[in-house]
């Protein structure tokens, strides 16, 4: 129920920076970058997400479902209604999630998804303001065991493509990997 006297206020925002990432095409991309005047947009919409992503981290909350229906073309979160308190376990997930999207997003711009996935991760720590050693460190160890998970599940994968799958997720689990050994290396002085 409203509370009385409540006066609501439109929202008006243009359609392209309402659309969802995994409904738009290529020739999206490039007339929202174009209307923008952005001159790089995987980089700047991988910026703005590192940091939407670090805000909701911070203030100790997992958004829970960073899938490509909730991420917009402006760098936008949506469907805030899967936020909850926050977990290593949650924090985590939302990373690896968000790595996939960054992934799919460089395939269809023909993008290099590794520097991506790297670039995510720099910025999602350089934004990061409150983590911890602790937190480091089940990051960094989570994704040497899901790394380990899916090298042993490629090699017992027969399927040629099911196998290229696996070893890209587990590449991207060793991404992750590394970057988090050095953001703790540099946040513990070690």
């Amino acid at each position: 129920m409203l509370p009385e006297g409540f006066q609501p206020a439109p929202y008006i925002r243009a359609f392209s920076e309402l659309m969802r990432i995994d409904d738009a095409s290529p020739e999206d991309f490039e007339k929202f970058a174009a209307a923008h005047k952005i001159e790089k947009y995987i980089p700047w919409w991988i910026e703005r997400e590192a940091s939407n992503v670090a805000k909701i981290h911070d203030i100790s909350k997992s958004y829970g479902h960073l899938i490509g229906q909730n991420l917009t073309l402006d760098g936008g979160l949506t469907d805030r209604g899967t936020v909850s308190k926050s977990s290593k376990e949650g924090n985590r997930q939302d990373i690896t999630v968000m790595l996939t999207s960054v992934f799919n997003r460089s395939e269809t711009l023909s993008s290099n998804a590794a520097e991506n996935q790297k670039l995510f991760l720099e910025k999602y720590f350089e934004k990061r303001k409150n983590i911890g050693e602790e937190e480091l460190g089940f990051l960094h160890s989570e994704s040497l065991s899901k790394m380990d998970e899916y090298k042993r599940k490629a090699a017992g994968e027969k399927d040629g493509s099911k196998t290229r799958e696996l070893l890209q997720t587990e590449a991207l689990y060793r991404e992750i990997s590394q970057v988090t050994a050095k953001e703790f290396e540099k946040r513990s002085g070690k």
